[in-house]
């Protein structure tokens, strides 16, 4: 019979790491390109909302055409809801890539303003055949690279979530080739000082359980919140992130590499488990070099709802793809592969701050369930 044990679902700081902050400077981009200017929100969506407003500007336009694919997260759209953004819901294959046939088809009556290309969980889409689209109609290319470390090239607006793979309570980046500053709105104050302490608090806590080998998850009070990611602000504005949390993520930047290394490590390890199951398959038959993946998709053929649930009791923070937005669930035929796609995957953590005895469960625990 298998001792239960709690695994985290995000990577947590150290106290090491938090102590090297305080003689940290300040963070001079986390990119440091000479050829692409940083701006460092407390959201990916708030980055994202803030890409959105520079187009409207430059192109002079009160109203903006937004495709983005139906396979998104529907809490992203708070951000620029209510600002003149109409948003299209394009169709995507059963691989993630958008449907280029019905895509082509649509913009031969109306193009975009804006097209929206998502890196799904850490891997490249199809990045030529979006430039080429963008190019031949007039409109303005964004990368969602939220699930993604970095990309080799920033020729477009580029959006990234770096809370999603270091240990930092915020953080969404918009990249720009060009300075886009005087064309963009914040609101409200940078995230308060306490908000990020408070996070580095409960993570810390929640670390010395982990490492403590306790089975904490089912406790009063983590029931909910120890399986995922709570963010520290809201969606309510294009809000700064604190400058601390810029000194926490300057100092992980550095062990970049490694954390690569350990994540395409656990991925290959999980993989491992179910190759030649029946009834579960990795998502993406094959990880390619130049990929860090952000969280291990796996394709459950039936029942992905009861696997959930019972890694969930054996202290396993497994996750479902957030809620769809409203326009793709009352369009069901259109957007099919999007709603099969978020019923039959199942994510499962993979990050850095795992150990050894960590994946071993994990995978043990997939053997006992999984046929």
């Amino acid at each position: 019979m298998l001792k239960s044990m709690t695994i985290h679902a995000f990577p947590a700081p150290s106290i090491k790491l938090i102590f090297k902050t305080f003689f940290t400077k300040n963070n001079v981009g986390l990119f440091n390109s000479e050829k692409a200017h940083e701006y460092f929100f407390s959201r990916g969506t708030c980055a994202l909302a803030a890409a959105i407003e520079y187009v409207m500007v430059k192109r002079r336009i009160e109203t903006i055409k937004v495709w983005l694919p139906g396979y998104f997260c529907a809490e992203a759209l708070v951000a620029f809801e209510g600002k003149n953004v109409r948003c299209y819901f394009y169709p995507i294959n059963k691989n993630l890539e958008p449907d280029w046939f019905v895509i082509e088809h649509k913009a031969k009556s109306e193009s975009p303003d804006i097209f929206i290309l998502v890196h799904y969980f850490g891997f490249i889409n199809s990045i030529v055949r979006a430039h080429q689209f963008s190019k031949r109609n007039n409109c303005e290319l964004i990368e969602d690279a939220c699930h993604v470390v970095k990309l080799e090239q920033h020729p477009h607006l580029t959006i990234y979530s770096p809370r999603k793979i270091y240990s930092i309570p915020e953080g969404g980046i918009l990249i720009s080739k060009e300075t886009i500053a005087s064309s963009i709105t914040t609101s409200g104050e940078p995230t308060s000082s306490r908000a990020v302490w408070s996070w580095l608090i409960k993570r810390l806590i929640q670390k010395l359980l982990v490492n403590l080998r306790t089975d904490w998850h089912s406790l009063a009070g983590f029931a909910v919140h120890w399986r995922a990611e709570q963010p520290i602000t809201d969606l309510s504005c294009n809000r700064l992130a604190n400058n601390y949390t810029k000194k926490i993520v300057t100092e992980q930047v550095n062990e970049t590499e490694r954390i690569i290394d350990q994540r395409r490590k656990n991925y290959a390890s999980l993989a491992q488990v179910v190759e030649g199951k029946e009834s579960v398959k990795p998502f993406f038959s094959h990880l390619p070099d130049n990929v860090c993946p952000y969280v291990f998709p796996l394709l459950v053929h039936s029942n992905k709802s009861v696997l959930e649930r019972k890694l969930h009791l054996l202290g396993i923070p497994a996750s479902s793809w957030p809620a769809l937005p409203l326009a793709v669930n009352v369009n069901q035929i259109e957007h099919s592969n999007a709603i099969w796609l978020k019923q039959h995957i199942l994510l499962l953590p993979l990050h850095q701050d795992l150990k050894s005895h960590q994946i071993e469960y994990m995978s043990k625990c997939i053997e006992k369930y999984v046929l």
